[in-house]
């Protein structure tokens, strides 16, 4: 089992001052895994695992803030070794950020780490 790593640049994503935003994180293509989420100023994780609905502030308070996520996908589909990964923003623009790779084998382990930047 081999663990391939994928940091993504950050990510600048809109926010209104009055709107809450809402994270969502799907893991595609039948696969298993699980994110953790933080901001970067801080050790603290806001949530660890399964991520739906996840409210993570109003837009005035999230501005010059880095969200950080880290997602691990256990490529469980015998069918394909193609990862998707996906992040939807509720309140935000942009709205939903796709991640398409590959691991090279079955049972590998994929692990994407991105930032978004709250403007």
């Amino acid at each position: 089992m081999a663990t391939k790593t994928k940091k993504n640049p950050p990510v600048n994503v809109s926010v209104s001052d009055t709107e809450n935003v809402i994270l969502t994180i799907t893991i595609g293509n039948a696969d298993i895994g699980g994110s953790e989420v933080k901001f970067g100023d801080s050790p603290d994780v806001l949530i660890r695992g399964k991520v739906t609905d996840f409210l993570v502030g109003k837009g005035a308070a999230l501005r010059g803030r880095t969200l950080e996520i880290t997602t691990n996908v256990l490529d469980v589909n015998p069918g394909t070794n193609k990862i998707v990964v996906t992040h939807d923003f509720d309140n935000a623009n942009p709205s939903k950020s796709r991640y398409d790779d590959s691991v090279d084998a079955d049972g590998d382990i994929y692990t994407l780490i991105t930032s978004y930047v709250f403007i």
